[in-house]
């Protein structure tokens, strides 16, 4: 550019010539002398955008004298010169193009595209504006762990929360219930400018704890309400409650009168219907005895030779020891 400069403000026709991008032009003496760019007649914006959308790139001019605007891309190849897009990559598409705005959009955006972009203005001398696309990356969902499973109340548990592959890196809160915690955090850079974060937590607990939820809450640009949450396990001695004692004497006030309420020893009341209970069943069981003793078959002996009579007036005739035996019939009871 020294060249340059020797070449073209020692000749007095190239007097006014501007070499734009050294910001340098030659006075009426021949002499190189630095330009002062007004440049706030040329502004644009910074974009962030989530890995994957569309991102925006705004050039504005506020008075423009029908300078041509064109925009840029990182390594300074022209992406639209006015409405004209050269470089063929149809991602990029032109959303606004007047005398005061030139306004592109980039669509599907990944980790290549991020970078400084310029809005150039043609004037003498031309201005120059940049906007930084800076392309986000959410981190994966968290994962989190526990040291054990079940801890004994008064002992110290530890719990480990990751969350891996984000852009910028991510930070990480703990909530044990409403109470927050503090964690001791690690960001680990991977080779594709990722990021992984690791938070650990340690706390003694008590009884109270057993059941809280334990929340490990991942903060990042890109994403909203993203955690992991573990309840804790705590074991503990049971609680004794002393057995009220019973004093079954009636200690009632007289002076509370005769409509107090009177104390039912529901004792006393199961001890009477075991009782009587145990009573009707011996009673059933010693009935049963008796009409089992008692019960039997009778047979009688009756006079022989009233086989072969044809009526019982023959058979009472012809029986052995005739009529007057049947009083002397006799039954036994066996």
């Amino acid at each position: 550019m020294a060249l340059c400069l020797q070449a073209v403000c020692s000749q007095p026709f190239f007097l006014s010539v501007f070499c734009s991008h050294l910001r340098l032009r030659c006075n009426n003496t021949g002499a190189a002398e630095t330009v002062t760019v007004d440049s706030q007649n040329l502004a644009t914006d910074n974009v962030s955008v989530i890995e994957g959308e569309t991102a925006t790139i705004s050039c504005r001019v506020k008075n423009n004298d029908d300078s041509v605007i064109q925009l840029l891309n990182p390594n300074r190849q022209t992406i639209y010169f006015r409405d004209v897009r050269p470089l063929k990559d149809s991602r990029f598409q032109l959303v606004n193009f007047s005398d005061n705005e030139l306004r592109v959009s980039l669509s599907n955006v990944s980790l290549s595209d991020e970078g400084r972009y310029v809005c150039q203005l043609y004037t003498d001398p031309p201005q120059e504006a940049y906007a930084d696309i800076t392309v986000l990356v959410p981190p994966g969902s968290p994962i989190i762990e526990s040291r054990e499973d079940v801890v004994s109340e008064g002992n110290e548990t530890e719990l480990t929360c990751m969350s891996m592959g984000s852009k910028p890196a991510a930070s990480i809160r703990w909530m044990k219930g409403e109470d927050e915690l503090t964690g001791e955090t690690t960001v680990e850079e991977t080779y594709d400018r990722m990021f992984t974060i690791t938070s650990r937590v340690r706390f003694s607990v008590t009884k109270e704890d057993d059941g809280v939820p334990v929340d490990c809450i991942v903060d990042h640009p890109a994403v909203k309400d993203l955690l992991a949450q573990r309840h804790l396990e705590v074991l503990y001695a049971p609680t004794t409650i002393p057995t009220p004692t019973t004093n079954p004497v009636n200690t009632q006030d007289s002076r509370a009168g005769e409509g107090a309420p009177q104390k039912i020893d529901h004792a006393v009341i199961g001890g009477v219907v075991a009782v009587v209970m145990f009573a009707i069943l011996c009673a059933l069981i010693v009935l049963g005895r008796y009409f089992a003793r008692h019960k039997g078959t009778y047979f009688t002996h009756e006079a022989k030779g009233a086989d072969d009579a044809a009526d019982a007036d023959t058979a009472i005739i012809n029986a052995e020891g005739g009529h007057n035996n049947t009083d002397e019939k006799k039954e036994y009871y066996i």
